[in-house]
């Protein structure tokens, strides 16, 4: 039972994020603050949470329409819509690669 607890010790610290993030070089991405305010053209229901990608061109949002929805953040334009959710879309991540996402209801 020791042994369990301290394992869960463990993961519980792993996942917790760092008390600081890491010093980044003068102009890298992490430091880069925008002003501009994002504007998406859609009206037909609630975003429930969003997801920038590494890059900052795009953006992914999950929809009370039971879509995802992929974004140019240049043009303010949809780019694709993602069905297949049957309920309310809670959630959304990019992978590392910006090829794929990951998404839930």
């Amino acid at each position: 039972m020791e042994d369990r607890e301290q394992e869960y010790a463990k993961l519980l610290e792993a996942c917790r994020p760092p008390a600081k993030p890491p010093a980044a070089e003068p102009g890298a991405a992490g430091e880069q603050v925008t002003e501009k305010a994002i504007q998406l053209d859609y009206k037909k229901a609630t975003i429930w949470a969003y997801a920038l990608s590494p890059d900052g061109r795009r953006a992914l949002t999950a929809g009370q329409d039971s879509t995802v929805r992929l974004w140019d953040l240049e043009t303010g334009r949809c780019l694709r819509v993602l069905e297949g959710h049957t309920g309310y879309v809670m959630s959304v991540a990019w992978n590392a690669d910006q090829r794929r996402a990951i998404s839930g209801d």
